[in-house]
């Protein structure tokens, strides 16, 4: 998998064959390349990961002067 940067914000993105693979993949499989489990991340962990990758957030689209008018 590979990071995009979109403003400040880093995007997963995993090229088409790799999104059909880990779409067929089992759940356990996932969790392990991901290093998580169905219970989620520890505290200490989701920080860690936060301070490596930046925060979990999509970064805000930004609208038109004419969507803003419309809208």
């Amino acid at each position: 998998m590979r990071f995009l940067s979109k403003g400040s914000a880093r995007v997963a993105a995993a090229p088409p064959d790799r999104l059909e693979e880990l779409q067929k993949a089992s759940p356990a499989s996932v969790f392990a390349e991901l290093r998580t489990s169905a219970d989620g991340l520890t505290t200490t962990e989701a920080a860690q990961r936060a301070a490596e990758h930046g925060p979990n957030a999509l970064p805000e689209e930004k609208r038109s002067d004419l969507a803003t008018l419309i809208s």
